[in-house]
């Protein structure tokens, strides 16, 4: 691998892990503030912790889960046709 190839992985792979955490982060602060209401400014530390394990509980699912299908979605957007190419399934 050359060093520009090499730059690029980490690069992606950095992107990638990145985007991970914050989707989820985002995400599961939506669902915790949907599912437990906003809360009044002394219920601020319970939302908190319920959204801080709720991140916790969606980074495990959404980083493996970018870190392996990425490069597949990443190829096929670079090339579509190569979708309806029988060889690539």
């Amino acid at each position: 691998m050359s060093k520009d190839n090499i730059a690029n992985s980490r690069q992606s792979l950095l992107r990638t892990t990145i985007m991970a955490f914050t989707m989820s982060g985002v995400l599961s602060l939506y669902w915790t503030c949907t599912n437990i209401g906003v809360p009044d400014v002394n219920a601020l530390l319970e939302l908190f912790w319920a959204w801080l394990r709720a991140w916790g509980e969606s980074i495990v699912i959404a980083l493996p889960t970018s870190l392996l299908l990425g490069p597949w979605i990443n190829h096929y957007v670079a090339n579509p046709k190569a979708i309806f190419n029988k060889t690539n399934l």
